[in-house]
């Protein structure tokens, strides 16, 4: 099993959908090290998600790819990320 850290992209979000509403969602996958929030232009806004281990994120993307949340459907992807 894989240490390093994983960085996922969460887009299509409203502003509406808070730090603690993703905290919640995705840790119910596992461990997350950090949440990124950005407005992406328009209503919407984008999250990274930096998980702990990367079976954790894989786990979060099968279940949240192209899910609901705050109304919208959202995109998940793993992404390369080093910012955080």
């Amino acid at each position: 099993m894989s240490s390093a850290h994983t960085y996922l992209e969460v887009s299509g979000l409203t502003k509406e959908v808070s730090l603690a509403i993703l905290l919640s969602v995705f840790s119910s996958f596992g461990a997350v090290a950090k949440v990124n929030l950005t407005e992406a232009g328009g209503s919407c806004t984008r999250a990274i998600v930096k998980f702990q281990r990367r079976e954790d994120a894989m786990e979060a993307v099968q279940n949240l790819d192209n899910s609901t949340l705050g109304g919208l459907s959202i995109s998940v992807k793993l992404i390369e990320y080093s910012a955080l």
